[in-house]
Formats: structure tokens, sequence, C-alpha cells
């Protein structure tokens, strides 16, 4: 994660994320970086392809701890708007933080399928 000074305060300049979606009955799950995260949308670059449109849900590695102890992500359900390829705009429909354990950000690929379409 990068930091970057706006306005006087340091702010993360893209973070680290995993995202799922369905396919055909088949929930697909990747990882990424989180760019440009606003009160409505989050521009976002994956691992692998993106869906051009449907929904997504994104669980953001948060980079500030709850009572500087407690890791947390923040969850966001939402519609992707835009895509070119790898990278999509999100629309955000809901969010919320949830706390998480050592566990919390494994390596997505264990976890489910990756609907990786060139291999």
């Amino acid at each position: 994660m990068r930091l970057t000074r706006l306005s006087g305060r340091c702010r993360p300049a893209q973070m680290d994320l995993r995202f799922s979606y369905t396919r055909n009955g088949l929930t697909c799950v990747g990882t990424g970086l989180a760019y440009s995260l606003t009160s409505v949308q989050v521009q976002i670059e994956g691992d692998q392809e993106l869906p051009s449109s449907g929904d997504i849900q994104l669980r953001i590695d948060w980079p500030f701890r709850l009572q500087n102890v407690c890791p947390l992500e923040l969850v966001i359900d939402g519609n992707i708007e835009t895509n070119a390829s790898q990278q999509a705009v999100v629309r955000i429909r809901s969010y919320e933080f949830k706390t998480c354990g050592d566990q919390s950000f494994e390596p997505a690929m264990a976890r489910g399928a990756a609907c990786d379409l060139t291999a």
C-alpha cells in the first residue's frame, strides 16, 4: 500500500482487495487493488479479466485498525458500471466495515474458483 498526501493528511493511494461475483452459477474470486475510493464508487484493478457488468462484492484490506488493535476490512456490494478488461468502476450499493482475523486476507484462490477465461 502506498500513501498519498492530500490536504495535509496521508491517505492510501491503493489498497489490496479480494472480489467475488457469480457467472453461470459459479462463484468466481480474485484479488487486486482498489483506487479512487469515494462514497459512491471505487475504481478497481483485478488479477484477471473482470465481467463487463453485474453484481460484485469487494473486500478491501483497510489500512487502519480498530482502536489500533483489530484489523478491519471494508466490504462493498456494488454493480460494475464500466470495464476495461482487468479494470472496472464499481458503483457502491452498500458497504460496511468488518473486523477480521489473521486469515482474512489469505490467498483467495485457496477458498474458491478463479474464473480465468484464458486458461
